[in-house]
């Protein structure tokens, strides 16, 4: 037996639909208070009269008609993952009553709902999720308040008849979206009001970011973030006061005030003076890149070096200079002689145009970045160091060790030559410490007077460009392993030695060395977490991927290419058109671990075509498996077929189970419960097995997921099934690495039953990182997995040191890589320091956006984003131009 996988998300339509259906017969006659407690799908013009209050704790869909909820002072209360949707037609009116939306309940407004909390002056308290879909409304009497787990987002229209106090929780007002106070609109305690563009907000009477106390000016450490990038519109005042953090005032869109404007903390549109005009915002002092403007008034001290600023001229300076604050050079040129040059303290140095050379002098690069843009040029006699998290970042000419020296000593830090950019060392380049030196395609480093490369420890080299090295490469073994790979070119005078290997590790030295594909599918094949193929075409075409990946392949997927699965699991939805797996002709689909699924559907194995299973690896198929003529199939892992495998005594095909095992229910249509009737071609050594399995388990899941809670010391594990048949139970099975799986706990099923049933388990010993899955069982003993989900700890123990973020420098929109899933504080300056974004409980998600908003008003500089969440930040430039 074997369990139909059906995603939640792809399938909620088609479960309600079902749910739909039934429902006249389910209710045929308006709910009482328990039914809409419990969840359900109701519709029609019904009054449901409560007590105190009514807690909602399961889901629940108002299909059409007006649904009036009379408390009699009582609360409607959403928590305990409940929701309530409101669809087309449909109204939701609370009579005597607040309404509640707890941490993990959900109310949705989709398109042509509405909600109505207008009687007697009642309220809404937002601690979990509110969404009003485009086209949709919600109206309160009084007050809406949106708590520090509250999460609003608005595409329709939002009114309220007094204030809206944004107390930690966030309001998006998105494309199309309005929000409507009666009053004021106050935010703060870390609370976030975000208007995009073609959103608008109006306050009937102020915008602040005090709590409301007129008696006592930010008495809730009333920091806020207000991003106008839509129509913002207040009838009195705006007053956003100077707090600890700082609260901001930002965007790009358009502010109106009818009187006075006071933003102490000097945010973007702090030009603006009330009025009742229209307020833009305003463009930043400066950026440093490409067009930055400067104009020479003499040449700079080393003081004021040091001290940051935009400089120019041709200019000399007899001293040794540390860089703590961004400096950008924009022409001429800048000598420094007997002196060296330090950058330190998570300073950039640009070098725009002209050129800055030390003369007998060093340079070192520590927990700072040194920025060569293209025309410009670096020159340094003796030594460039770059360690403790430097970076050197080089699109134009950096030249070193020309008066002796290592020349360029890469210890910790990182060196990036980019397409065009060149780094011609005098003597050795030397590497330890986890160094990285990267050449882009188009990008070119030298190493000349007879230098080495040469590491002293772990270190990474990528070549896609051009590496010119005059004597030898010499990279020793080292744990962990140092590697040079990449797809370019090296040229070696002397020696090679690349002793972990590589892409290179063919190269005998004293010539032209081409990058060596690597085609080999094996348990030491890296790849990138979460490779997933983009469409059918991509998985078609072949490579290598990973990751928990999803593919409707409709009637059939066709291999064209060479595919190596490492890890992770990848789903091919038929999506009930008895979808097909076919292995063309010669190709070979090698499962090194994780699983492949291949869901509504069979698989052919083509003539001379290969599928290898390796140890820890697991092939699904729902329905038949076929080996064609020379087609051949090699199960080290597991291989579960749904059907038949129809191999035939003829074919010269070949089964070839080596230490793995087969679940099936035949083989050429004979149980193989007695092995002497198996034909002469499958064979089964080294401990291999088949077994017989009956077609599917009698369980069908809606969903299983995993999330972490009590303060990310527990993990909590729900799922869902629609119905169960002689299902005995769950056993819960955890797993470090995503393969080796143990069992931590049993839940009892439900045995027999035709309708949604659901599950929780909690692990009180989560750790920081964990893959778990369901094993369900039946009565009679048989069995299969769910899906495999994983979940991180946000607040990791090592503190973070540098995020990775591409392309950079970019004119484009950035990506941040390198932060697990979790809330942050974001800060977000330029160069001079001036703040122009601050947010708070955001995920990295959420917060990518934003920066690239913003950034994309500011069209070159340099830029610092820093993320800090609980024990631990991270911090990177950004380079626009």
């Amino acid at each position: 037996m074997r369990i139909s996988f059906f995603s939640f998300f792809r399938h909620t339509i088609s479960l309600i639909c079902f749910i739909c259906l039934t429902s006249s017969a389910l209710f045929a006659q308006c709910p009482t208070e328990n039914d809409l407690a419990n969840g359900g799908v109701f519709s029609g013009n019904c009054t449901v009269n409560i007590g105190d209050e009514i807690e909602i704790t399961g889901a629940v869909f108002w299909t059409s008609g007006r649904l009036t909820i009379n408390g009699g002072d009582g609360d409607v209360i959403i928590e305990n993952n409940g929701s309530i949707t409101i669809q087309d037609g449909a109204t939701l009116d609370l009579d005597d009553g607040d309404l509640y939306i707890e941490d993990g309940g959900t109310l949705t407004v989709e398109s042509g709902g509405a909600v109505e909390v207008l009687d007697n002056g009642r309220d809404i308290f937002v601690f979990g999720d509110l969404e009003l879909e485009a086209g949709s409304s919600m109206e309160v009497a009084d007050f809406a308040y949106i708590e520090d787990t509250g999460d609003v987002s608005i595409s329709g229209d939002f009114v309220t008849g007094d204030d809206i106090e944004i107390d930690g929780g966030r309001v998006v007002v998105k494309n199309g979206g309005s929000l409507e106070s009666g009053d004021n609109i106050d935010v703060y305690g870390d609370g976030v009001l975000r208007i995009d563009e073609g959103g608008s907000a109006d306050a009937n009477r102020d915008l602040s970011n005090n709590d409301g106390n007129d008696n006592e000016d930010n008495d809730d450490g009333a920091q806020a973030t207000i991003i106008v990038n839509g129509t913002l519109t207040v009838a009195d005042d705006v007053v956003i006061e100077d707090t600890d953090p700082s609260s901001i005032l930002t965007g790009s869109g358009t502010i109106t005030v009818e009187n006075d404007f006071t933003d102490e903390e000097n945010g973007e549109f702090s030009n603006c003076d009330g009025s009742g005009g229209a307020c833009e915002a305003e463009e930043p002092a400066y950026t440093c890149g490409e067009g930055t403007a400067c104009t020479p008034s003499g040449c700079p001290t080393a003081a004021e070096l040091e001290a940051g600023g935009v400089f120019c001229g041709n200019c000399t300076i007899d001293d040794d200079i540390s860089i703590e604050n961004d400096v950008c050079w924009v022409s001429g040129n800048l000598v420094i002689e007997d002196g060296d040059l330090n950058i330190v303290d998570e300073a950039t140095l640009t070098v725009v145009g002209g050129s800055i050379a030390i003369e007998d002098g060093d340079v070192e690069v520590q927990e700072g970045t040194l920025l060569v843009l293209a025309g410009a040029t670096f020159e340094v006699d003796e030594e460039l160091v770059v360690d403790a998290d430097g970076k050197v970042d080089i699109s134009g000419t950096v030249t070193t060790g020309s008066n002796g020296g290592t020349g360029v000593e890469i210890d910790e830090g990182t060196v990036v030559v980019r397409d065009g950019g060149t780094l011609t060392s005098g003597q050795d380049i030397d590497m330890s410490d986890g160094a990285v030196l990267v050449v882009q395609e188009g990008g070119t480093v030298n190493i000349i007077n007879g230098g080495d490369l040469e590491n002293d420890g772990p270190a990474t080299v990528i070549v896609d460009g051009t590496l010119n090295v005059d004597d030898d490469v010499d990279f020793e073994d080292s744990n962990p392993s140092s590697t040079i790979t990449g797809t370019g070119t090296i040229n070696v005078d002397g020696d090679f030695d690349d002793g972990d290997g590589g892409t290179f590790s063919d190269c005998a030295g004293g010539d032209t060395c081409e990058a060596v594909a690597d085609d080999s599918c094996d348990e030491s094949t890296v790849c990138t977490e979460n490779s997933c193929p983009i469409n059918e075409n991509d998985l078609r075409n072949g490579g290598t991927f990973c990751g928990d990946c999803y593919l409707d392949i409709g009637n059939t997927v066709r291999i064209d290419a060479d595919v190596c699965w490492v890890s992770g699991t990848l789903t091919l939805d038929g999506d009930g058109q008895d979808g097909e797996f076919d292995l063309e002709t010669g190709v070979t689909f090698t499962v090194v671990g994780g699983t492949v699924i291949v869901e509504d559907g069979g698989a052919d194995v083509m003539t001379g075509s290969t599928l290898t299973i390796l140890d820890g690896g697991t092939f699904v198929i729902d329905d038949e498996l076929r080996i064609d003529e020379a087609g051949t199939v090699i199960v080290n892992g597991v291989l579960e077929v749904g059907n038949n495998i129809d191999i035939g005594e003829t074919s010269s095909g070949s089964l070839i189970v080596d230490g793995g095992q087969i679940n099936t229910e035949s083989i050429d249509n004979d149980t193989p419960e007695n092995l002497d009737d198996l034909p002469d071609n499958v064979v089964i050594e080294n401990g291999g097995a088949i077994n017989a399995t009956e077609v599917s388990l009698p369980v069908s899941w809606v969903s299983f997921t995993a999330s972490l809670y009590n303060d990310e010391k527990d993990v909590l594990l729900k799922w869902l099934t629609a119905s169960e048949i002689s299902n005995d139970g769950f056993y819960v099975e955890k797993s470090i690495d995503g393969q080796n799986f143990d069992e931590i706990g049993f839940v009892k099923g439900h045995g027999n039953i035709n309708s949604v049933s659901s599950y929780q388990f909690v692990d009180f010993e989560f750790g920081s990182s964990a893959y778990y899955r369901l094993k369900q069982v039946d009565f009679d003993g048989k069995y299969d997995f769910s899906r495999t989900v994983h979940t991180i700890k946000s607040r990791a123990e090592t503190p973070l040191k540098h995020l990775n973020i591409y392309p950079n420098p970019s004119s484009q929109e950035i990506v941040i890589d390198g932060l697990p899933e979790g809330l942050y504080s974001v800060l977000l300056v330029d160069i001079t320091g001036s703040l122009l974004l601050q947010l708070t409980g955001v995920s990295p998600q959420q917060a990518l956006i934003l920066i690239n908003d913003v950034l994309s008003n500011h069209h070159s500089g340099t830029f610092v984003v820093k993320f800090v969440s609980s024990g631990y930040s991270s911090s990177g430039k950004i380079l626009r131009y």
